[in-house]
C-alpha cells in the first residue's frame, strides 16, 4: 500500500511542478489518515480477518469496503501533498480538481 501512496505523491508532485515550475518545494511526508486513531491495519483487520466482528463473507461487499478505503487514502495524500507543498509558498491557493482525479490516473489506485 506504501507503494500505491507513493505513486499518488509522485504524480501530485509531478503535477505541481508542470503547474507551478521546477523550484524547491518543502518537503512532505506521505501518512495514512489517522484522525480517526485507526491506523490502515486496524481498518484492514476490521474488514477483511475472519476473527473480527465485522469481518465481510460477501466479496463484493468487501471489495466496496477495500475500493473505499484505498480511495481515500489516496486522496488523503493528494490533499496532504498539495497542502505540505504549496502552502508556504502562496498567499493563498484554490485547489480545483474537477478535471483531474489522481486516483484514476495512478493505476494501483483502482480496483479491477
Amino acid at each position: 500500500m506504501e507503494d500505491m501512496l507513493g505513486d499518488v505523491y509522485q504524480a501530485v508532485v509531478k503535477f505541481i511542478k508542470n503547474t507551478y515550475g521546477n523550484t524547491d518545494y518543502p518537503i512532505s511526508e506521505i501518512e495514512f489518515y489517522h484522525k480517526d486513531n485507526l491506523t490502515i491495519q486496524d481498518r484492514l483487520f476490521k474488514w477483511f480477518n475472519p476473527t473480527s466482528n465485522n469481518f465481510i463473507n460477501d466479496k463484493i461487499t468487501a471489495i466496496y469496503y477495500l475500493s473505499r478505503i484505498l480511495k481515500s487514502e489516496c486522496r488523503n495524500t493528494e490533499e496532504k501533498t498539495k497542502h505540505d507543498k504549496l502552502w508556504e509558498l502562496c498567499d493563498y491557493f484554490i485547489i480545483d480538481n474537477e478535471d483531474e482525479d489522481f486516483c484514476n490516473t495512478v493505476p494501483e489506485c483502482q480496483l479491477n
